[in-house]
């Protein structure tokens, strides 16, 4: 009896460790991550995201230089956004939506130019799935 007691409880304090580990290990949420990239330049930003665009579509010397320069103008364009999307009027929310679009067809243009057919489809279903996720969380918040 004394053995089945024993072993039961190492049993259990082994999975109390586990679970303790398992938490210390868990991501670093999407909001704290997106903070930490806006504070990075927009050359640390264009330099990290060409990198992971390299490992994502295998990209050469050539097209790394060309994707990075354009990621740069893109980081560099970027507009700061208010404290509080309410203190925009209709107007002001309109253009700034309108000129983010317009940069975004701006660079599916430049990429299109710079990668190959499989590389530009790829990438293609990157960004489409990338905003098709987002706009997915937002539906999920809305029902609840």
């Amino acid at each position: 009896m004394k053995k089945l007691f024993v072993v039961a409880l190492a049993l259990f304090t082994l999975q109390g460790i586990a679970q303790e580990s398992a938490k210390e290990l868990e991501r670093v949420p999407k909001k704290e991550r997106k903070q930490k990239m806006k504070d990075l330049s927009a050359e640390e930003q264009a330099t990290l995201s060409t990198k992971k665009m390299t490992l994502a579509l295998d990209l050469n010397e050539k097209q790394q230089a060309q994707v990075k320069e354009v990621l740069l103008a893109q980081f560099e364009k970027r507009p700061q956004r208010p404290a509080k999307k309410e203190e925009l009027t209709k107007e002001e929310r309109l253009e700034m939506m309108n000129a983010r679009l317009d940069a975004q067809i701006e660079v599916k243009k430049q990429m299109k130019s710079i990668l190959t057919k499989e590389q530009f489809e790829k990438f293609d279903r990157m960004q489409s799935r990338r905003h098709h996720n987002g706009k997915g969380k937002h539906k999920m918040k809305e029902k609840q």
